[in-house]
């Protein structure tokens, strides 16, 4: 029973995520995985939050979560042969003061899409006692923050942070920090510029959950997989212009000219980053709800340590960075 609106006074959420999967991990940009691993995964989750503060202007909530958890590898196709069970638990408090904002042509093309600039903070502190299956007690805790605010004619921005850790009587055993800022402006009608910024840093991250830039998110003129690691930085800049809002009622059509830079890299290593720019097409269904926009792009790919330098010709779909700050 979550919550459904900004004035709803409790709400409660279950997570059930059970997995046996593959995973394969990526280095320096080289197309084949550097090694695949098993993973047995169990996640069982509940969260319960009251709000002492509730309605249409937002909200002060206070909560408990509490979880059990289990994440094994091996070697793929060993199956796995450890059993290590954990569980946590603790309270957390989360603000939000509502804002939003009707806008077109951002995540989508030829239709208008809300935005959520809500001034929003999230304060939250875990116990992993070693009596629940950690190697030593320790203590989680994580802060995370947005601050959005509508521009003259209809344009906004955004700045977003998130920060965890897990300290024991060793240190810091774990832990990472996200922060990224968007700006839209929209200089006239059916004009839009949109920059983007984020940079990102993560201690002993798990298996697969590295940072992974390439193609559809970070530089779009590098393949998939083509950076990835515990350090990370991106930038990207665009302009579009919306020329047909509805083609034969059913497609909307702009085009965009564009540049990215950024790249990752493990620690120790050396840095490894990319950059592109170029033209493109932009093409969004006018009569479809929730439907992202396809991206066309003819990119020019500057050469780096792993990819020689050309025209490429990219086929996606969505923005080329999260709206939401990593969570790990």
């Amino acid at each position: 029973r979550p919550f459904f609106s900004l004035s709803d006074r409790y709400g409660l959420t279950t997570l059930l995520d059970i997995r046996n999967e593959r995973v394969l991990r990526f280095r320096d940009g080289v197309g084949d995985p550097a090694d695949s691993l098993r993973r047995r995964f169990v996640l069982g989750r509940v969260e319960g939050a009251h709000a002492i503060r509730a309605g249409t202007k937002g909200y002060l909530r206070l909560g408990m979560l509490a979880q059990v958890r289990r994440d094994d590898y091996a070697a793929w196709p060993t199956k796995t042969t450890t059993r290590r069970v954990t569980g946590a638990f603790g309270p957390f408090v989360e603000w939000r003061r509502a804002n939003f904002a009707v806008t077109s042509g951002f995540a989508r093309v030829g239709q208008d899409e809300d935005v959520d600039l809500s001034t929003f903070a999230r304060v939250q502190l875990v116990a992993a006692p070693e009596f629940l299956g950690y190697d030593r007690d320790g203590l989680g805790g994580l802060a995370q923050i947005r601050l959005g605010t509508q521009l003259a004619q209809g344009g906004f921005a955004w700045l977003d942070g998130r920060v965890n850790g897990v300290v024991t009587s060793a240190g810091l055993d774990s832990g990472s920090v996200v922060l990224g800022g968007t700006v839209v402006v929209k200089p006239r009608r059916g004009h839009l510029a949109i920059g983007h910024g984020d940079i990102g840093w993560i201690k002993d991250p798990l298996q697969g959950t590295e940072f992974d830039l390439g193609f559809a998110i970070g530089p779009r003129g590098f393949p998939i997989h083509a950076f990835t690691g515990d350090r990370t930085y991106f930038t990207t800049a665009e302009y579009r212009v919306i020329l047909a809002d509805e083609v034969l009622k059913t497609l909307a059509i702009g085009v965009a000219g564009f540049v990215d830079h950024g790249g990752a890299w493990f620690k120790g290593d050396k840095r490894r980053s990319g950059t592109n720019l170029g033209l493109g097409l932009r093409l969004g269904p006018s009569r479809v709800a929730e439907a992202n926009q396809t991206r066309l792009d003819l990119a020019y790919r500057f050469k780096n340590d792993q990819e020689k330098a050309g025209w490429v010709f990219v086929v996606a779909s969505g923005l080329t960075f999260n709206t939401q700050p990593r969570g790990l």
